[in-house]
């Protein structure tokens, strides 16, 4: 099976639970979150990178937030989207935007869920204030920042929580802001930024008793390398590898390492982030099953994108065959089977979804495992 998390880290061995809190986010997303690089570049002529996973940015400089006409398509942020300020923008806030939500979660179309990336400046004048859902998060990166207005106070609410108010100090990246920040409401003071931003972690049975781990970056300040943690309990925990990082900045970066020899039972993993100056945090758990040997029928990679190898440690029979059923038990496949242990089928032409796969002779089922088609 593959398990595909979006995960933040918290840091262990220096934070109070508040703090814990403040740097855990909720990213809902199956894509990686913005890094500047990545922005569309505005004001106009717009151009919008490869990699571009904004869905709001502004088109005129010194625009004001509440302005349709300052964002792309010509209207407002709206709930889960993903706003991006690029470096040299300013988005002005000039009076209280949103309805400021009463509960969690709050009424998505009056207070919306937003995630907003900072790469230029937010700038609050008298009377402005961002009053977003539940669960919203504001990234400020390197060279971002947040200009308040002086003598106002309430700025930026996430939910029910205000969450930096004025103290006439512009709150320039990198930095971190969601309704966890700070147990009074001066912002996120004593949260501070994470060190590495995690994009997807995905856990795969790649063969028997064989696990891969890839992962992603796109923020690194300070970092050294990523221990990877394995435990079949949730509690007790074993290193079973290392890998290097490869480095500080916001460009994504692309980490896998491969667990082999695993027992065959439900594994947990975690990875232990370190840095250069001996500080280390956890990501959160993530768990999948590894089964065990199957004498009459496997198949790997598990996960199938195009071409999957199936496998038998008796060995196949000219007379059997393979046959593959949807998950409405219609029969979708049928694949000939030659003598020996192992062999490779283009498996292209299934559309993704989860099947169960049968190895039969004479009308007989002889063995059956589950495959996964991406």
């Amino acid at each position: 099976m593959s398990i595909i998390v979006r995960f933040a880290l918290f840091i262990c061995s220096i934070c109070t639970v508040s703090e814990v809190v403040a740097q855990t986010s909720t990213w809902p997303f199956a894509f990686q979150k913005p890094v500047c690089s990545t922005m569309p570049s505005a004001p106009s002529p717009v151009t919008i990178p490869s990699g571009n996973t904004c869905t709001k940015w502004p088109v005129v400089n010194n625009g004001a937030w509440d302005e349709p006409s300052t964002w792309n398509n010509g209207t407002l942020p709206a709930n889960n989207d993903v706003v991006c300020i690029p470096a040299g923008v300013t988005v002005q806030v000039r009076k209280p935007t949103y309805t400021a939500a009463t509960g969690c979660p709050s009424d998505p179309v009056a207070s919306p869920q937003l995630f907003i990336f900072v790469c230029g400046t937010i700038d609050f004048k008298a009377g402005g204030k961002l009053q977003v859902g539940c669960n919203s998060n504001f990234q400020i990166y390197t060279g971002g920042g947040l200009i308040p207005a002086n003598g106002n106070s309430d700025l930026i609410q996430v939910g029910t929580k205000v969450v930096w108010q004025d103290n006439n100090t512009t709150l320039n990246g990198p930095w971190y802001i969601n309704d966890g920040c700070g147990s009074v409401p001066q912002g996120c003071q004593g949260a501070g930024v994470l060190p590495v931003e995690f994009g997807t972690l995905n856990a795969s049975v790649k063969s028997q008793q064989q696990v891969e781990l890839q992962w992603s970056t796109f923020q690194e300040i300070n970092a050294a390398s990523f221990m990877v943690e394995r435990s079949t309990d949730g509690r007790t925990w074993q290193a079973v590898g290392k890998v290097l990082a490869k480095g500080s900045g916001q460009a994504i970066t692309y980490y896998s390492f491969q667990d082999r020899n695993t027992p065959a039972s439900l594994l947990f993993y975690r990875i232990k982030q370190l840095d250069a100056d001996e500080k280390f945090q956890y990501s959160q758990i993530v768990k999948i099953t590894v089964p065990g040997m199957n004498k009459g029928l496997a198949v790997y990679p598990n996960p199938v994108n195009n071409t999957a190898t199936f496998f038998s440690q008796e060995g196949f029979k000219n007379a059997q065959s393979i046959q593959v059923f949807n998950a409405m038990g219609a029969l979708v496949l049928t694949l000939p089977v030659q003598a020996g242990n192992r062999i490779n089928y283009s498996l292209g032409g299934l559309l993704p979804g989860i099947y169960t796969v049968r190895l039969v002779e004479e009308g007989k089922t002889y063995a059956k495992t589950q495959l996964i088609k991406q």
